[in-house]
Parts: C-alpha cells; structure tokens; sequence
C-alpha cells in the first residue's frame, strides 16, 4: 500500500494526538504513550479509497484535496477513539468513520458552486486586455450612434444600442456592459434618470457611466456626477480625447474585477480553513497537541533544509532493531504492491550515538521511494553492515534505476527525475534534499548507485564514534541474517 505524500503532510496536523501503537501483524493498534505519525502512514491509503468510492455522490466542482484533508482528520479522529471502543480491526473501524465523516460533511447539505477559475492579477496596466469589452450606447441619434459604433468597433470594442432611456435600462440588464455611453437630451426619460435608475441597482454600482453630451456647463457636468456619473465626453465626440478615457475607465473596472474576485476567493479559502480548524478543534482530543505537535514538524522539515540549522539528539542506537522495526513497518505498503520487501544484517553491528528519529525520516524515505519506483514481484532490501569506523544502511530495489544525467539532481531541494512512481503516488522533490541535511549534519552522507541488471542502491553512511558496547545488547550478529 502505497502513501501518497499530500496524505501525509495533512497528517501532520496530529501528531502526539493520542497515545497509541500498531501491532503490524495483527493490524491493531493499542495505547502506548507516544504518537507517532510514521507508525499509522500506512493507513492514509483508506482516505483515497474512500474518496474514490463517493466519487460519483460528490458535487463534480468540489476541490479534491479539501475531501481528502478532512477525511484526514476524520483518520486521526479515529486513532483516538479506537483506544476507548477497544475494536480489534482499527482499518475497518476507520474506513467506516472516514466515509460517515465525509458524507455528513459534503452529501448532507447543499452546497455553494465553486467559482470559476479567473485569469491572473495583470502585473501592471499595460497587461490588460480591453478587446471585447462591452460598451453600451444610449443616443436618440441614428446618426451619432452609427459614428459611435464604428469607432468603438475600430477600437476593437463589442458595441451594444440603445435608442432611448426606456430601452437602455431593459438592454443594460440584459447585456451587463463594461461601460455605458449615456446621452443626457432624450425624450421621456432623461440621461439622468438612466443614470440613477441603473445605479439603484446592485450589478451596476461599479459599471462606469460617461455622459455624452453638448451640454459641458458646470452645473449639467456636477448634475451628472450626482446622478452617479464617472465622467463626460463633450458634443461632437472626438475619438482622440474619448477613446483615452473610455480606456482609462474600462482598465479601473477590470482591475477592480480581478481585485474582487482575488478576495472572492481568499475567502472562500478562509472559509474552508476555518470549516477544518472547527472540525480538528471540535473532533480531536487533543486539539492542543495536534497544533504543538505540527509546530514541531514544520520546524524540522524548516531546518532540515538547512544543515547547519539541524539540532541533533544524540542517543544510542541499535542499528538492527532500528532496521527490523523499519521492515516492519513499511510491509503493508510493500505486500499491497506485492513487492517483497526484506531485512539482512551483516557481521557484527554495535550501537552508536545518533539522533535516532531523524535517521529513521532518512530510512523511511528511502523505503518509500524505493516501494514507490518498483514493480509489483519485485523485492527491496535493507542491509545494514558496518565496517572502519562506519555504519552503512543501504536500499536496495530492482526498479529502474536512475539516468546518470539526472543522478546529480537527487539529492537537490524541490528537483524530480523523470522516473514515475509505478501506482501514480505523489512527490514533492525536497524528501531527499532534507535527507543530505541530516546525514551532514551527523558527519555523514547519502549517496545513489545504480545496481546490475538493473535497480538502485541508496546509501546512508554515517560515523560510529565511540562504539558504546558490543552488539550482544542489540542481539548477537555474529553470522549474516536475513528477515523476510
């Protein structure tokens, strides 16, 4: 069973949720005192399982990623209560709580389209594009309305006629212009009366309105702006004084769009965010160690970035138990690919200090990958061996291997090769740049080799300093074992 990483960053938000273990054999978990986000990874597959399988219910516009974010909560709500129900199966339980989350959530209640997606912020206004704009005409004048709509139409502007006051506020509604040209002489209804009568109306608060008009007395000018005006043109039009300023207002209404629509959306996110904090704060038993606990990654991950940054936590390590424990835990993503996945220790291993929990991010990643490139009937090893002073833990596979061209991008933040995963699993190209920060930050390395016929090893090296005892304390390694 593979775990797609999008799963395991929305994880993230639960660690030291509650205190619980998982027996690998028996696929049970119990209370142990410590949680632990690599020990239940294997069990975010279900929450795509689920999605997959209400598909066809969920609303089509619904962001996919924001389904699976809550089903995993739903996940970490069930780690928790799994301890106090004492259920022997904790895959079936959560498989059952995740769709029950889901559909209560997206199936109960209607809910809003999404929008539609809007081009990008123009860097500047130079970059906006006006052709097609659509500008309404209002002019009792055959006459000046055909000369209006030849030069708008030159101008590359879609031009819509209006020969009365009572048709221009029928029309207006009916087209949504950009920008409305408005003749103030006109019988029965005025240029000012259209003017007020459409910005009564919520759509045309914003729509610029420019009188036309042979009247450029003061007082017609200040009654226009009164009626809710954005600006005159003066009798007779001349396209070199109206076209710029038909531009200039069309530029501000596009720009205003793109604005709300940029806060449209910002809130909409802030709405979904808020939805999921309501839910983890609500659902979740600790919702305080959830937060302490993703404060804790985040500041990891940030440093790990940075080799200098990484502060060790230098303890004793048993590198067979830390291997065997590694199997252990990534043989259910392996047998669900059906993949053989195995553990060989070599010669005689003593203990060594390191930071254990960030060598295991180093190992776990490299299982991952390695369970990630291969085939179904294809096997993985970790070997783990020591020899001058050096402790080497290697990752075998029998994948494809990497080109050499592309070899000097692994270990690089945010670089992928060209290699696909072999179940369309996920990645985000920075798991092994953080990889190279820790082992130096041990004194140490991470290196690729590619393997004949073919395959890949992926080698972390790490210095033994002082030996602290012999290998008898971790088990007796003095003949070549192998764990299926």
């Amino acid at each position: 069973m593979f775990v797609p990483e999008s799963n395991q960053e929305a994880l993230k938000s639960f660690p030291k949720a509650e205190a619980l273990s998982i027996d690998r054999g028996s696929n049970t978990l119990s209370s142990s005192g410590g949680f632990d986000i690599s020990r239940t990874s294997q069990f975010l597959p279900l929450v795509d399982e689920v999605v997959a399988d209400l598909a066809e219910q969920l609303p089509p516009e619904l962001d996919r990623q924001e389904v699976v974010s809550v089903g995993t909560i739903a996940l970490a709500q069930a780690q928790g209560e799994f301890v106090d129900i004492g259920m022997s199966s904790f895959e079936d339980y959560a498989r059952q709580r995740v769709k029950e989350t889901l559909e209560g959530e997206f199936l109960a209640t209607p809910r809003a389209p999404r929008q539609e997606t809007k081009p990008p912020m123009p860097i500047n206004e130079q970059e906006v594009d006006l052709a097609g704009c659509k500008i309404l005409v209002v002019e009792d004048s055959p006459m000046i309305r055909k000369k209006l709509r030849f030069i708008l139409e030159r101008a590359s502007f879609e031009v819509f006629e209006a020969k009365s006051g009572e048709e221009a506020v029928w029309l207006a509604q009916e087209v949504i212009p950009d920008l409305i040209l408005l003749d103030i002489v006109m019988n029965q209804m005025d240029g000012y009366e259209v003017c007020q009568r459409l910005k009564a109306i919520e759509e045309f608060k914003e729509i610029p309105i420019i009188f036309v008009t042979g009247k450029t007395e003061t007082e017609f000018i200040a009654r226009g702006f009164d009626a809710g005006g954005s600006d005159y043109i003066g009798k007779p039009f001349n396209p070199h004084e109206a076209l710029p300023r038909i531009r200039t207002h069309l530029k501000i209404r596009v720009l205003s769009n793109f604005r709300a629509n940029n806060i449209n959306e910002l809130e909409t996110l802030n709405k979904a965010k808020d939805r999921l904090l309501r839910i983890a704060s609500h659902d979740l038993r600790n919702p305080l160690s959830a937060i302490l606990g993703l404060s804790d990654l985040m500041r990891d991950d940030m440093s790990s970035m940075d080799s200098n940054a990484v502060s060790l936590d230098l303890q004793p390590l048993c590198p067979e138990q830390t291997g065997l424990s590694l199997v252990n835990l990534f043989k259910v993503a392996a047998s669900q690919k059906q993949i053989g996945l195995e553990f060989e220790g070599r010669g005689s291993l003593s203990r060594f200090d390191c930071d254990e929990k960030k060598v295991r991010r180093i190992l776990e990643n490299f299982l991952s990958n390695a369970i990630k490139f291969s085939s179904p009937q294809s096997s993985v090893k970790l070997v783990v061996w020591q020899d001058e002073g050096l402790c080497y833990f290697d990752v075998e596979d029998e994948g494809p291997g990497v080109k050499p061209s592309e070899q000097g991008l692994l270990f690089k933040e945010f670089c992928r090769t060209s290699n696909k995963p072999t179940a369309g699993e996920k990645s985000t190209g920075i798991g092994l740049s953080i990889c190279r920060s820790i082992a130096e930050a041990h004194q140490g390395a991470v290196s690729m080799q590619n393997l004949s016929p073919k395959g890949a090893r992926f080698r972390l090296e790490l210095p033994l300093q002082q030996a602290l005892r012999p290998v008898h304390a971790c088990h007796d390694n003095s003949h070549q074992r192998s764990h299926s």
